[in-house]
Order: structure tokens, then C-alpha cells, then sequence
């Protein structure tokens, strides 16, 4: 599942005149070499290509997803070899990148790419809870890169004031982060979401997924139950895991093994 996809331009020229009425020059060529001319723009117009597949997004692929930084020049066209031109590109460049629509892009694209630095693993297997009519499950949530001082610092600075919300509750950023979820059906999708300042929030690598989704991806078919047993009913995967040993630090020393009953 694609967590974010980024793509960044070179800049784009918004010259004075972009071919209108005042454009005598398109009077010099024949209608077909215009046409020509336009194909092979259109073919390597690297704006036109995003623009085409963008369209081809649906909404939730949309927002959230995909970022393209492309300054907007606000000069006449350069020549691809004019050294005196790069003072004036990036003045523009930074005038671009300092517009309140490109400072809350960026905002929202880092945030993205931080929410991609975390993943979520299970801790314990789904049980049925007669009493409050729904499944129980511990889970953990946890950096991509645990034994890395350097990056787990700088993180924990970035994100001191940023939480976790999980299944609609919010915890302190804290990483890992083991937390207790209720969840109504194992195909309800689960929601995981880095939030900032209580404010943007983006799901963490993966997610949103049901419950059935993280048992089908993280623990071996050879466990996974036949058919979906009824509500209510037993331990949903088979006894062999119930002292399945997790690679994972949270319940014990960092670097140790933890059963999970």
C-alpha cells in the first residue's frame, strides 16, 4: 500500500505572453506544424503528465497521498544555459516555496513522510469479550528504525508534542507505544494516525486495515483459521500460537524476545 508519492519539478515559466491574441509569430507557420509543435510539448511537458495521471486518482487516492512541488517562475523564458539566470531562479523559487498554499502543502507532505516512519504490529491475538460485545487486541506501534539512536532523537524532538490516535483515542507520542484497542468486527477497518499539535493527522504506514488484514499479513497461513469462527466463539487463530514468540521489545528487554499468552 503507498503510503505517500512525491514528485518535484523544475519550475515552470509564467511568461508575459503564453501564445495570445498578441502573439503574431503563429502566423509565420503552416496550422499543421502548430500542431506538430503542440503534440511534442504535450509529450514531454512533464506538468501535462501529472496533470493527466492526477486526474486519473479518485479522491482518497488524492488527498493525502500525492504531493508535486513545481515552483511557478514568474519570469520570461530562459535559456537552458544561461548561468546569469540561476540568482533570479532562485529568488522566484523561494518566493514560490514561501506562499501560504506551498507552506501548507510542504506542512502536510512532511507530515506524511513522518507518519511513514511508523508501522504497527500485533501484540496479542483478537479475542471475543462476551461482556462488552467486542474484540480485544493489543497492539504496538513502533519506528522503522528502533536501534538507530541518531534517527529515534531527532524524532522524538520533531514529534514531543505530537500523539498517536488510535481507533478514534489519542496517546502522547511515545515510540514503541503498546496500546489496548476494541474494535466491533474484524472487518471493521482499524485507524492509526499521526497527529500534530492535535491538529493534521496522517495515517501511519499501511493503515488504515481490519484486523483480518494485520493476521493475514503478519502471522503465517499455516495459523490462520479455516473459516471465520461465529461471534462469540473461541480464540479466533489456532492454540499453537498462544505462546507464539514476538520479535518485538516492547513487552521485554530491548533486543529480547516476548511470549504473548
Amino acid at each position: 500500500m503507498l503510503d505517500f508519492h512525491v514528485s518535484f519539478g523544475t519550475g515552470r515559466l509564467l511568461a508575459a505572453d503564453q501564445g495570445g491574441s498578441h502573439n503574431w509569430t503563429k502566423y509565420l507557420f503552416p496550422e499543421w506544424i502548430r500542431r506538430v509543435k503542440s503534440c511534442v510539448r504535450a509529450a514531454v511537458d512533464a506538468d501535462a503528465m501529472y496533470e493527466k495521471f492526477w486526474n486519473t486518482l479518485d479522491k482518497a487516492e488524492q488527498d493525502g497521498k500525492h504531493y508535486r512541488i513545481d515552483p511557478e517562475i514568474a519570469t520570461q523564458s530562459l535559456a537552458p544555459d544561461d548561468p546569469t539566470a540561476l540568482s533570479e531562479l532562485e529568488t522566484e523559487t523561494m518566493r514560490y516555496m514561501g506562499l501560504p498554499d506551498t507552506k501548507a502543502k510542504t506542512r502536510r507532505l512532511r507530515l506524511a513522510m513522518l507518519a511513514s516512519c511508523f508501522f504497527c504490529t500485533l501484540l496479542s491475538l483478537p479475542r471475543y469479550d462476551p461482556v462488552l460485545g467486542q474484540y480485544r487486541v493489543r497492539l504496538a506501534i513502533q519506528s522503522r528504525w528502533p536501534e538507530d539512536d541518531t534517527i529515534s532523537q531527532s524524532l522524538h524532538s520533531t514529534l514531543e508534542t505530537a500523539s498517536f490516535v488510535v481507533g478514534g483515542i489519542a496517546y502522547p507520542y511515545k515510540s514503541p507505544l503498546a496500546c489496548l484497542n476494541y474494535v466491533d468486527s474484524l472487518d471493521v477497518s482499524l485507524h492509526i494516525t499521526l497527529t500534530l499539535d492535535g491538529k493534521e493527522s496522517h495515517p501511519i504506514s499501511g493503515f488504515p486495515l481490519t484486523l483480518k488484514q494485520m493476521m493475514y499479513l503478519q502471522l503465517p497461513l499455516s495459523t490462520m483459521p479455516a473459516t471465520s469462527p461465529k461471534r462469540g466463539g473461541p480464540c479466533l487463530v489456532s492454540g499453537r500460537l498462544k505462546r507464539r514468540c514476538l520479535e518485538w521489545p516492547v513487552l521485554g528487554e530491548p533486543g529480547k524476545s516476548a511470549w504473548v499468552t
